[in-house]
């Protein structure tokens, strides 16, 4: 737990660093920029920047920098406390089964060939039961024809009326 705490810290700052010492360095540039054209006497057509409001946002952008890598050195003191249980219940792993009503495995089954065994049968019942509903389906769909005379197509909820439709 401690590593990978330490490796997300680590690339926090990293990213930090990289993303926020880029957007100060364009800062500095930009209140650099306006300083110059403000000792040329130039207006900068379309912003409401001056030199030392740029200045104070790279100020502030070099602060938000230095707060956020504290945060991130606090971080890394944090330790976990030790668990407080404040009340239980244990049940045994049979009665739990008999509760359940299900057959379960023990969680080191020397057994592999009869957990092969198994699988095998749970998913051969679940194939058996999608099969079957497939062929329920089927059977539905072919009584409707010989009813109808013609393949019908649910509505679907929908549309008004809901249903079976016939074909147009």
């Amino acid at each position: 737990m401690r590593d990978s705490r330490q490796r997300l810290i680590d690339k926090t700052r990293f990213e930090v660093k990289d993303r926020l010492a880029k957007e100060n360095s364009h800062r500095d540039r930009r209140a650099a920029d306006l300083g110059f054209n403000e000792q040329m006497g130039i207006e900068s057509k379309g912003t409401r920047l001056n030199a030392a409001m740029a200045r104070r946002r790279a100020e502030v952008l070099q602060e938000r920098i230095r707060a956020r890598l504290r945060e991130l050195e606090l971080q890394e003191r944090i330790t976990a406390l030790t668990s407080v249980v404040l009340g239980g219940l244990v049940i045994p792993k049979g009665l739990l089964r008999d509760l359940q009503g299900s057959e379960m495995i023990p969680a080191s089954c020397p057994d592999t060939q009869a957990l092969a065994v198994r699988a095998q049968r749970i998913t051969m019942e679940a194939e058996k039961a999608s099969v079957l509903s497939h062929l329920i389906e089927n059977a539905r769909n072919w009584a409707t024809i010989s009813r109808v005379g013609h393949p019908t197509v649910g509505s679907g909820s929908s549309r008004s009326g809901g249903g079976l439709a016939g074909r147009p």
